[in-house]
């Protein structure tokens, strides 16, 4: 660089090149626009030459160095107004109300949350008097906790207060200290409106109150699993019942718990009701129903599932008992039919005996063990109509059930002057039940027929399957019944006979809905009644 401009007078030569050496080395370190800013320029470096390059040679490391500092003091100040920015847009934009203090409780700035909240302008609020918002008899605690907060103690307050305006709110209110060169030069308060929260909150527990009320008095017993099948929560009446307790389970399947009915409650989202027998702790057998549903979210996201048990030992003693009763009251009132039944093969044995005495013949042996079967037979129809039976489902036949009935119920037809008739489908299925419980569901119904027509008649039985069913239609030619009286047909003690219970046929519909079947009338007053009894095969 200096051969270069050998020419020119050396002293200049000298000085701009020196100079350019320089100006070089600094322009590693900064740019030329702090340069400036500084009063580094080549057209004021030729006056006073010697003092000027003495001074920057001498001093050129510290000015770099200085120079350095310089920027990343400007970077410094940069993100500085960058973080002033972004905390005024926290402060302008926060949905919470933010309010900034003196350390004597004057206003100084508060966001436009709270202006909006009070309803009043930045110029009036800092002309304010300290904590006028709120009724005065409120404005000494806050003062307090004020105080506290200036004394470096963060304070942490839900307020239920008056404002001065007259609305009673819920404040969740942050007061808290601002530092300027370690010293407390203001307080900040941050508050939310949370009436609306603390009202929800409220009800929320009066309601958890009232269902832990229900659970824990309830007479049932009550079970609930979370989404896993594990016990989250057995009530007393559970416990009475099953034996086991909540220390025993909690966290764990209970001893019975029911796999398929769990996942079918899961998979149909829908409560689901069965009866099953449950042995407990202690070993004993309970009969009881239980009804399954689904604990979902608001979300409906699946929680959990409810067990409800309810023991059902009573009722079906108490059902037992009337199916005995109904067993006796119907086996009376079949005695006299039965009594003519027998004295019908009675009288020919006695008349083969004596012709036998005076003529003995083989074929009338023939004949009198025809007669002594009949007798037998008929006897054991009783016998088993008035025997109880314990509840085995089987294989029932429907077409041989019905012919024993009409044996049965024959004789005494014919003294009422009805005529039976039986028609039965070539294919007819079996169905699972109980045998005498489902002769006495046709014994009951054709009873009724019978006595609807006290001057003779008939009784159609018709047999056929339809859409899974074996439908048994029972129709008789009586006076009929009006709509009223079909809709309360199976209630206890409502019968239109002068001396009937209504026992009979509520019993039938008991059994009818334990087999899992359905009972319809069809009938209207003056054109008979048609009862159709539909069984599962």
């Amino acid at each position: 660089m200096i051969k270069r401009f050998s020419s020119y007078h050396r002293g200049i030569v000298i000085r701009f090149g020196i100079l350019n050496v320089i100006m070089e080395l600094l322009n590693e370190f900064i740019s030329s626009a702090v340069l400036h800013q500084m009063g580094f320029k080549y057209g004021g470096v030729e006056m006073h030459f010697i003092k000027v390059l003495i001074t920057v040679i001498i001093s050129f490391p510290i000015t770099v160095i200085w120079l350095k500092d310089y920027v990343n003091l400007r970077d410094t100040e940069a993100r500085r107004n960058e973080e002033q920015k972004d905390f005024r847009s926290l402060f302008e934009y926060n949905p919470s109300m933010i309010i900034l203090y003196s350390m004597d409780g004057k206003y100084l700035d508060a966001n436009p949350a709270f202006l909006r909240y009070t309803g009043i302008s930045l110029d009036e609020l800092r002309n304010a008097p300290p904590f006028f918002t709120v009724k005065e008899e409120y404005r000494e605690e806050i003062q307090y906790y004020f105080q506290e907060a200036a004394s470096g103690n963060i304070q942490e307050i839900t307020f239920q207060l008056k404002l001065a305006w007259g609305n009673e709110v819920v404040l969740d209110v942050t007061y808290f200290p601002v530092y300027r060169n370690g010293i407390a030069s203001g307080i900040y308060s941050i508050a939310r409106d949370v009436t609306k929260e603390k009202a929800m909150e409220q009800e929320l527990v009066q309601y958890q109150a009232l269902m832990n009320a229900f659970i824990h008095h309830a007479t049932d017993a009550i079970g609930i699993v979370d989404a896993k099948g594990d016990v989250l929560l057995i009530n007393p009446a559970w416990e009475a019942l099953f034996g086991w307790t909540l220390s025993e389970l909690s966290g764990k399947k209970s001893p019975f718990f029911d796999i398929e009915l769990f996942q079918s409650v899961i998979e149909k989202r829908m409560a689901i009701q069965i009866e099953r027998k449950i042995t407990t702790k202690t070993g004993r057998v309970v009969p009881v129903t239980v009804s399954a549903a689904p604990v979902l979210s608001s979300e409906g996201e699946l929680l959990g599932v409810s067990f409800i048990s309810k023991d059902i030992t009573d009722r079906i003693e108490t059902e037992e008992w009337m199916r005995r009763s109904e067993k006796l009251a119907v086996s009376g009132e079949l005695a006299a039919g039965l009594a003519h039944e027998i004295r019908n093969p009675l009288t020919a044995i006695r008349g083969f005996l004596q012709l036998m005495k005076e003529r003995p013949d083989e074929r009338y042996l023939e004949v009198l063990m025809e007669e002594v079967d009949r007798i037998n037979q008929l006897t054991n129809e009783l016998l088993m109509l008035a025997k109880p039976q314990e509840n085995v489902f089987v294989e029932v036949n429907v077409e041989t059930l019905l012919q024993e009935l009409l044996l049965l119920m024959r004789s005494q037809a014919n003294l009422q002057g009805i005529l039976i008739h039986l028609d039965i489908a070539s294919t007819l299925p079996t169905v699972q039940g109980v045998k005498d419980q489902l002769k006495q569901v046709f014994i009951n119904i054709i009873k009724n027929a019978m006595e609807a027509q006290p001057n003779g008649g008939y009784v159609n039985i018709v047999a056929t399957v339809e859409n899974g069913h074996v439908l048994i239609s029972i129709q008789d030619g009586g006076t009929g019944m009006s709509k009223d009286m079909i809709a309360k047909l199976g209630e206890p003690f409502y019968t239109t006979k002068d001396r009937g219970s209504g026992l009979g046929l509520m019993v039938t519909y008991l059994i009818v809905q334990n087999h899992h079947g359905d009972i319809k009338v069809e009938s209207e007053p003056g054109t008979g009644t048609r009862f159709m009894v539909s069984l599962q095969y």
